[in-house]
């Protein structure tokens, strides 16, 4: 254990070393220069979705849907929005019929491809750009040293050729007609199973990531939330992520650019393939202690070969900085929980891998301060819309889901009556927030004082 530790520190040391010296080139001025960058159209960022004035859905028109969708990222954070994405190939995407998404591509690479490309120093660089271009906020030592080790682990373990492939497929909401009709036609006629806890992935199927708009998040510099772990635990997903950052001309030198692996608020990721290398304590949860050594263990991957879960990456509305939401904010949040619950179903196959359920949870409700109440009836309303079944985790710890679940039995109807049409509880549901203080955003002025890492 103190070889390993040391041998990460090593390494994390270059990593520094790498990430000063790109951010040296850039000058101090660069994430200015970024900001700039993004603003200015592209025929090559991905199109966002116009959303046409019927069916109850506000017309897409300035602000943008990306704007709305990420709120305060529309200025300064990580550089403000996604930028202009230059690697993704759109050649071969395929419309789902009747369901208004396209299936815009699909990446595999075996764990074995993957490995080999993890150098020490392949690792160092992308790190490096991971840190200067996207996640500059702050440093973790200690996660960079974890995910050091267990890189060194996942080039080092035998028999990564006898797991699946790691896929990545990004699914996008192109056609609003066929959208639209949905909306009008589905009716809701059931509400999700609640479960206590976290998810437990040896037994279930297909989960939620509850994504950043950059797949992985900040697994590879700081923060140690939901997705991060995941990522680092199936580390085949971040050598994907961290590959694609040398597969593309340089974000540093080119401001405003970003790897295929992100998402725009009409787009998710549906990923499979992802065993796992090791085993982090839940009590990390947040952040790597300094003592990191003696907590994860490390797997061999193929005794997760046959429970390996399917990962829904939906990134959440941003909902700081507001109060409540209004309809365009609802549309969005229905319009992203749709296309990634589709998007499940889909590369479940036909006939499907699994009956098509989705485990679930208070998706948005944490830093970017969604309403529990509001998450659940639109991932329900998501989960009728796409044909698949949700299990909602639900930890106690936030607001009460009662009222959501009672406002649900309403919109079900009775015996001899028909459930409520999407759109219609749509509408009943953009009243609640308009005037309900139950129904509000958990943002508030004067937020607590955040944690200091």
């Amino acid at each position: 254990a103190a070889a390993a530790a040391a041998a990460a520190a090593a390494a994390t040391l270059t990593v520094l070393f790498l990430t000063r010296r790109a951010r040296a080139k850039r000058g101090k001025y660069w994430r200015h220069e970024a900001r700039q960058a993004i603003e200015k159209p592209s025929v090559e960022t991905a199109p966002s979705v116009p959303v046409p004035a019927s069916g109850g859905c506000a017309p897409s028109s300035f602000p943008s849907d990306e704007a709305v969708y990420y709120e305060s990222y529309g200025s300064g954070h990580e550089g403000g929005g996604l930028g202009r994405r230059v690697d993704l190939d759109e050649s071969s995407s395929t419309l789902l019929p009747s369901t208004g998404i396209v299936c815009v591509a699909r990446y595999k690479e075996t764990h074995e491809h993957l490995a080999s490309w993890a150098t020490a120093e392949n690792w160092a660089q992308a790190t490096a750009v991971h840190k200067t271009a996207f996640h500059s906020t702050r440093e973790a030592p200690a996660q960079e040293a974890l995910v050091e080790h267990i890189r060194q682990h996942y080039v080092g373990v035998p028999r990564r050729e006898m797991v699946e492939p790691v896929s990545a497929t990004l699914y996008r909401l192109s056609d609003m007609d066929d959208y639209t009709a949905l909306l009008a036609s589905v009716r809701l006629t059931r509400i999700p199973a609640l479960v206590a806890g976290v998810f437990d992935e040896e037994r279930e199927p297909c989960i939620v990531d509850f994504a950043n708009k950059r797949l992985g998040g900040a697994f590879a510099s700081y923060g140690f939330a939901q997705e991060e772990i995941m990522f680092v635990q199936r580390f085949g997903l971040a050598a994907l992520c961290m590959k694609s950052l040398l597969d593309m001309p340089s974000p540093v030198d080119n401001p405003g650019t970003c790897s295929r692996y992100v998402m725009t608020p009409s787009e998710a990721w549906i990923l499979q393939g992802g065993a796992a290398f090791c085993k982090t304590p839940n009590k990390w949860y947040g952040k790597i202690p300094k003592d990191w050594c003696s907590g994860v263990k490390l797997l061999d991957p193929t005794a997760d070969r046959d429970s390996t879960p399917m990962i829904v990456a939906m990134d959440a509305f941003r909902a700081k900085g507001m109060e409540r939401y209004d309809r365009r904010h609802l549309d969005l949040m229905l319009r992203k929980a749709y296309v990634a619950f589709r998007g499940a179903r889909h590369c479940a196959g036909d006939p499907p891998a699994f009956v098509h359920c989705v485990s679930t949870g208070a998706w948005g409700c944490g830093v970017f301060k969604n309403n529990h109440r509001v998450s659940f009836v639109i991932q329900t309303l998501a989960a009728a819309l796409a044909e698949v079944t949700l299990t909602y985790h639900a930890l106690g710890d936030g607001l009460s889901l009662g009222p959501a679940i009672a406002f649900l039995e309403q919109q079900l109807g009775g015996l001899n009556t028909e459930g409520a049409p999407i759109t219609g509880v749509m509408d009943d549901l953009e009243g609640l927030c308009s005037s309900s203080g139950d129904w509000k955003t958990t943002w508030t002025k004067d937020p607590p004082p955040q944690r200091k890492y």
